[in-house]
């Protein structure tokens, strides 16, 4: 390490201060080379600081001077007096050249002190608008990433409030399909039993019309008298019949097709099934005949 600066280079020559023993480069101290440090006596040479350091006694003066620490004698008790130096008229060359490389040297430290704090206070200025930067340059960013955060939140809400309704909904359906089973299960039955029911009535049904018989092809006249056409019918097949006794009722029905010109059916239901099938097999024999 060197006194004058922080650098480390070994291979440049270097003056020794003979009162502090710090080294210190020619290019330091004479950084326009314009000196030749080959007439320096270096075993006398001290550097800037200590000869700022040096006190300076006044022509004639004999005061008692107080030395540094480094000039210091053991004996404490003894008071030590500069001693009278020679009246010279004009310094020696060797004087000059320390003295003017003593100018130069503090001249250049002072520049580069002067240097390293303009950069320090660029570097500042630089750190402070880069942080400045940074920070509006994060808090946009930050803003930016807040307010798509905040849209992000709003839609996971409504979301949730949908898949909420959804699963109500389904819960509902749920309940509902469980009650459409309850009910489609008593549909079942009822058909079940309605077609047990239709089976059973039509049985019943063509119980019932077993003593009837369907007379087709009668002129259908106004007024007319079915009972009448009935015993006429029956008179003419020689069969004996009595209307009170041996039929329940008769009518006519209309056919099923409006189209049909037609007379309408007659329908005649008698007390008897065997007296229908006398009455029918008279009745046939009766066609056959006149066929």
């Amino acid at each position: 390490m060197y006194s004058c600066c922080e650098g480390s280079m070994d291979d440049e020559s270097t003056i020794l201060c003979t009162h502090c023993g710090g080294a210190f480069h020619h290019s330091c101290m004479d950084p326009a080379n314009s000196y030749d440090f080959s007439t320096i006596d270096t075993n006398n040479w001290t550097c800037p600081t200590c000869t700022a350091k040096k006190p300076k006694a006044i022509k004639g003066d004999n005061t008692p001077i107080r030395l540094g620490a480094s000039q210091a004698v053991v004996n404490n008790n003894v008071t030590q007096r500069l001693k009278k130096k020679k009246t010279v008229s004009e310094p020696s060359s060797k004087a000059q050249a320390s003295d003017t490389v003593s100018q130069i040297t503090v001249s250049s430290l002072e520049l580069r002190e002067i240097i390293r704090q303009e950069i320090r206070r660029e570097i500042t200025e630089l750190q402070k608008g880069l942080e400045a930067s940074f920070e509006h340059l994060l808090n946009a960013k930050f803003k930016k990433i807040e307010d798509e955060m905040e849209e992000v939140k709003k839609s996971v809400s409504f979301i949730n409030n949908k898949y909420d309704e959804i699963k109500t909904q389904l819960v509902n359906q749920e309940k509902s399909l469980k009650s459409m089973d309850v009910i489609s299960a008593d549909m079942t039955q009822l058909k079940t039993t309605f077609n047990k029911l239709e089976s059973e009535n039509n049985t019943r049904d063509q119980w019932a019309r077993r003593s009837n018989i369907e007379i087709c092809g009668v002129p259908e006249k106004k007024n007319e008298n079915l009972i009448t056409i009935i015993e006429n019918l029956a008179k003419k097949a020689d069969i004996s019949f009595n209307a009170p006794t041996d039929m329940d009722f008769v009518t006519r029905v209309a056919s099923l097709s409006k189209d049909n010109k037609k007379p309408k059916r007659i329908i005649v239901r008698f007390m008897s099934r065997y007296y229908k099938d006398e009455f029918l097999c008279k009745v046939r024999q009766l066609k056959k005949f006149e066929n």
